[in-house]
């Protein structure tokens, strides 16, 4: 279950991250574009897949689907869940300067959502 936390919370991490990133206000990736958040995201996945497979994990879902052991998928889901909440939260913290200085409101929440 800290696999699959910890693989969570980097993904999420490092893919919301990029996004902010992209197209927040006075970011130092401001106006990267497109090629700058899929490569970033694409990273995320490798990075996260990397930890949790570090961790001992396996891709829960694809995993319960082989196997048919599907009793382990609900406290796995909840790790999972957990980590994703801890990644987006210190993204938002580490980009709550850049959120106030963003004044286009369809940036904000676009942001927000992608968070």
């Amino acid at each position: 279950m800290i696999g699959e936390f910890v693989g969570t919370f980097f993904l999420i991490l490092l893919g919301d991250g990029v996004v902010a990133g992209c197209i927040l206000k006075r970011t130092k990736a401001e106006g990267a574009g497109w090629a700058a958040i899929t490569t970033g995201g694409a990273f995320a996945v490798l990075c996260g897949i990397f930890t949790a497979n570090l961790f001992g994990s396996v891709f829960t879902l694809g995993f319960a689907v082989k196997t048919g052991a599907f009793n382990k998928m609900l406290p796995y889901l909840v790790a999972q869940v957990g980590g994703a909440f801890a990644g987006a939260v210190v993204v938002w913290l580490f980009y709550l300067p850049h959120w106030r200085a963003t004044e286009d409101q369809a940036v904000i929440q676009s942001s927000r959502f992608l968070l």
